[in-house]
């Protein structure tokens, strides 16, 4: 049996799962498109059963619905409503079933209603007949009052909660002594940046070029004497409406000195970093600052013929080179021996789980992603033009190595993108540390850069092990 859904709204607080007696789908949709304005509406359209099909045939397709849309619903929870007599019983059937993710359940048949016992505290409770019973309070709706009745008890609910999560100590300093406005005011964040990051002279053991490539500044740092053997290409990261290479260059001698001489031993080889400065948003929204990174990285591939070339980035950086990457041909992919992807901002639509769990941060907020997002993508971009769908992937995508934090707005989607791009043929490892927070998994001098490097370390082994050229 197969199950179609209506799908409208905006899930600013929370959502809601209905279900309609069969061939009612629409017309409830109608009815409760007013309550769409702040939430998303899923209406289920679960057709009879077959002749001769089981009973609960209708209930195990109802579950089976609401299950698969609790994966893209803020918090995995959300308010259902039954409609009808058919429509009640497949909303109390999923309540049921799925104590945990039912927050209400309001009902238009009485009979239903009836049918259901609360369960008698916070653990789950079984009726007489051995069958869950609801954790949440089941709600008796005339239907002809269903849409104004809904409203007024839904407006008096409290929104999705928040999660908690457990912080690194370390981690935990550094958000006090920076703490991050939970709204964009673009002037004071880039001035905060800036203070963050004030200049710093370039390392005596490290040599700093400042060039054009293509029309693009950029930073090409490389340890003094050296020859370049792997080029890391760096895109940095600031939402794509703050940052700049220069903030870059404290790690980029961290990095040079970290992995020269493990990928060199003695030799007169190195690790050159790159970093573009591209365009920012909103005065250079999408495509800007993309064309402005693929014509360093061309550039890139035409000054260094021979050396093996891994991109890097951090944050919004992780998603501007998963955006480059989708625009190379098959020759150009061939050169990118491996791409590293700290905390990725990936998806414009942002709407994952995680989005909303931890929406006041730590670090990072839901508002400052959706403005940040809102700006890259102008008037004329569309979200799918920035984070196509893996099932568009080209030929020879290169092995990926993704770092997650376990508290970030920006988690589940990149979860998601990574377990994709792995059932897709793509060589992915998947990397989550304790305790992190988006923003400061990469912070030079920390012990959780140390980890993160450890892995990196083992990653660019990985991608190197067949490279043509100097490593060879």
């Amino acid at each position: 049996m197969r199950s179609r859904a209506i799908i409208t709204g905006r899930p600013e607080k929370g959502a809601i799962i209905a279900f309609a007696d069969p061939g009612r789908a629409f017309a409830l949709a109608d009815a409760l498109e007013g309550l769409a304005d702040s939430r998303r509406l899923v209406v289920a359209d679960i057709p009879a059963p077959p002749e001769g099909a089981a009973s609960d045939a209708a209930c195990d397709a109802a579950v089976a619905f609401a299950v698969e849309q609790l994966h893209g619903i803020p918090m995995g929870v959300a308010v259902l409503v039954g409609a009808g007599a058919v429509g009640s019983r497949l909303a109390a059937a999923v309540a049921r079933t799925l104590p945990s993710s039912c927050r209400a359940l309001f009902l238009t048949d009485e009979e239903a209603r009836a049918s259901l016992r609360p369960a008698p505290g916070p653990a789950l409770a079984e009726d007489g007949d051995g069958a869950l019973a609801v954790r949440a309070p089941a709600v008796f709706i005339a239907e002809d009052a269903l849409p104004a009745t809904l409203r007024e008890l839904l407006d008096s609910a409290a929104e999705p909660e928040i999660a908690r999560p457990w912080v690194l100590p370390e981690i935990a300093e550094l958000l006090a002594a920076n703490p991050q406005a939970p709204r964009m005011d673009l002037v004071t964040a880039r001035e905060r940046g800036e203070r963050m990051n004030p200049p710093m002279e370039p390392p005596a053991d490290c040599e700093l070029v400042i060039e054009e490539l293509a029309g693009v500044e950029n930073r090409i740092m490389t340890p003094a004497g050296k020859r370049t053997g792997l080029v890391l290409f760096l895109i940095h990261g600031g939402g794509y409406v703050m940052g700049s290479a220069r903030f870059e260059d404290r790690r980029c001698a961290d990095i040079l000195r970290s992995f020269t001489p493990s990928l060199f031993a003695d030799s007169d080889l190195a690790v050159t970093t790159v970093v573009p400065d591209y365009a920012l948003a909103p005065e250079h929204p999408h495509p800007a600052g993309l064309e402005d990174a693929l014509a360093s990285l061309r550039a890139v591939f035409e000054r260094y013929p021979d050396a093996p070339i891994v991109l890097y980035g951090d944050s919004a950086g992780s998603g501007m080179a998963n955006q480059v990457l989708r625009r190379l041909g098959s020759a150009e992919l061939e050169r990118i021996r491996g791409a590293i992807l700290l905390e990725p901002c990936l998806d414009p639509a942002f709407d994952s789980r995680s989005s909303w769990e931890n929406r006041e941060g730590p670090g990072w907020t839901r508002q400052l992603a959706v403005d940040s997002w809102r700006a890259y993508l102008g008037q004329d971009a569309k979200p799918w033009e920035v984070h196509p769908p893996v099932r568009e992937l080209p030929a020879g995508f290169p092995p990926l190595q993704i770092f997650v934090n376990a508290a970030d707005p920006l988690r589940d989607e990149a979860l998601e993108w990574a377990f994709d791009l792995a059932r897709a043929g793509v060589k992915v490892e998947v990397h989550s540390f304790p305790g992190t927070t988006h923003g400061w998994l990469s912070a030079p001098g920390t012990r959780i850069w140390e980890r993160v490097k450890d892995e990196m370390r083992s990653f660019f082994g990985f991608c190197l092990e067949d490279a043509p050229g100097p490593l060879a």
